[in-house]
């Protein structure tokens, strides 16, 4: 797989989006994964830096109490 290129402050995925069942290695850089309320209110689940390795629905449902890893 290539690798993808983002600019800061860039929207990777959206909620509601499907995953992909992939391994992704973050090779610099930071990435946070949030949610936002309608109140405007964001919550920060995880934050990964440069060298990290992780599956994104592994990374983006622990923590999350509305849908707790399995």
């Amino acid at each position: 797989m290539p690798a993808c290129v983002y600019r800061p402050g860039e929207i990777v995925i959206h909620e509601g989006d499907p995953l992909p069942a992939a391994l992704h290695a973050l090779l610099e850089g930071s990435l946070r994964i949030t949610r936002t309320a309608a109140t405007g209110k964001e919550t920060i689940f995880r934050a990964l830096g440069a060298g990290e390795i992780f599956a994104a629905p592994a990374t983006v449902t622990a923590g999350d109490e509305e849908n707790p890893k399995r």
